[in-house]
């Protein structure tokens, strides 16, 4: 299996701008170009135009602390 067929998915219920938002930027543009697609799950706050310029999928979530996938697609 080749990583340009993979999906990669990066979940975080940080609401603030800091330390894991830079983070979550910086393993979207790691990944960009390098896998099929980058998708971030998290809370509102995140920069959504520097997500969206990295060619990632956001998603926003509510903050939960489980973050059992059947859970969070409820």
């Amino acid at each position: 299996m080749n990583l340009i067929d993979q999906n990669i998915l990066i979940f975080s219920r940080s609401t603030q701008h800091g330390g894991t938002e830079n983070l979550v930027l910086q393993l979207c543009d790691v990944f960009r170009g390098k896998v099929n697609k980058v998708i971030v799950c998290a809370a509102s706050g995140f920069n959504l135009k520097k997500v969206e310029e990295l060619d990632a999928l956001f998603y926003e979530i509510p903050d939960i602390e489980n973050k059992n996938p059947a859970i969070v697609l409820q």
